[in-house]
């Protein structure tokens, strides 16, 4: 009978001793992941923010630096080409 935990050592030895290239993608994978939860988290602030001005009458909608609401991105004038 073979022993359960030497076999499954001996499957996951890769997993625990991870080539150099993996530690990189996994470290990148990891740093980008931090970084999207950041933003998120600045994101729900500021929303978490909106919402108290917007219950004390003010209007967030017009704010500058955030683009909620309608913002028309058009061009005033089109490329000339000449």
């Amino acid at each position: 009978m073979k022993n359960p935990l030497g076999y499954i050592s001996w499957k996951t030895y890769r997993w625990i001793n991870p080539p150099p290239r993996q530690i990189l993608i996994y470290g990148g994978l990891l740093y980008w992941g931090s970084v999207i939860f950041y933003w998120k988290q600045i994101s729900e602030e500021y929303k978490e923010i909106d919402e108290v001005l917007k219950n004390y009458g003010k209007n967030v909608e017009g704010t500058s630096g955030r683009m909620k609401g309608y913002h028309n991105q058009k061009m005033f004038h089109k490329p000339n080409m000449i």
